[in-house]
């Protein structure tokens, strides 16, 4: 159980999601059977072993769908060949019940600029269970009397407080900087990053001049693919508070691979349209 433990604590330290897969049935399984585990991150197994390797991948296989669906945990039957059957000491035809279940570091908010929009970003990210992190360049915005709610706020320059920060497949970064020079730098430092989402505010106008700049110091087509921008759904939000609900229900909606249109969507289509 110690190797479990610290693969998992590994995992979630580095914010990489695993899946523990622990054979529960059938119940008139040998006892040296029941209740094996396996431990499965990036499609493979890292920990553990049902029994065979066969069986195992099959496994992994299904912990992995588990874990990109997000749908929580789940009973896994899976019939074993005459061959595993065998190796395994088990009646031919038998069918395997495993209980797998997904384990996800806790997402993380990293929000790019102490402005009025980060404000309720932050509120509404710590209520919605986000690490939050807020970084700024300036004390009087970067600051716990601004951020009380807020895990971390941090004070210094965009560049080298974001090649600092732990950055995760569990993080999600939205870039709300006082103006463009500030925004191109900070997405720059970003962009190669593995973050589950890269947000960045701006108009239409202003978006195309900071990804072209992009692209002429050699950011490929692919990485500014990646980012969601003009940033939010599209719920026609003005307010600072009503821009927060839209970014975050954006980064839900990439979360939990929802339906909702982004305004980067809606921009491109008047663009093209």
């Amino acid at each position: 159980m110690a190797e479990f433990a610290e693969t998992i604590v590994k995992a979630m330290e580095a914010g990489q999601p695993v899946v523990v897969a622990t054979l529960v049935g059938p119940e008139d399984l040998a006892s040296g059977l029941l209740g094996r585990k396996v431990v499965v991150a990036d499609r493979s197994v890292v920990s553990g072993s049902i029994g065979l390797d066969t069986l195992d991948r099959r496994v992994a296989d299904e912990a992995w769908k588990a874990l990109q669906d997000r749908k929580g945990a789940r009973l896994f039957c899976v019939s074993l060949t005459a061959e595993e059957a065998q190796l395994l000491d088990l009646k031919p035809g038998i069918e395997l019940r495993l209980f797998i279940d997904p384990l996800l570091p806790p997402p993380a908010l990293l929000i790019v600029g102490a402005g009025h929009i980060a404000q309720p970003l932050s509120r509404m990210g710590k209520m919605l269970g986000f690490l939050v992190t807020v970084i700024d360049d300036r004390s009087d915005f970067a600051n716990r009397e601004r951020f009380p709610e807020a895990d971390r706020v941090v004070c210094g320059a965009y560049d080298k407080e974001l090649r600092d920060f732990p950055i995760t497949r569990s993080t999600y970064i939205v870039i709300v900087t006082r103006g463009h020079v500030h925004d191109e730098l900070a997405l720059k430092t970003v962009i190669a990053s593995e973050a589950a989402y890269i947000g960045m505010i701006g108009s239409q106008r202003r978006v195309r001049g900071v990804f072209s700049r992009l692209r002429d110091s050699g950011v490929t087509e692919g990485r500014l693919a990646r980012v969601y921008s003009p940033i939010g759904l599209d719920i026609g939000a003005e307010t600072p508070a009503e821009i927060a609900v839209s970014i975050l229900a954006e980064v839900i909606n990439v979360m939990r691979r929802g339906e909702g249109h982004p305004s980067s969507l809606s921009a491109l289509k008047k663009r093209v349209g």
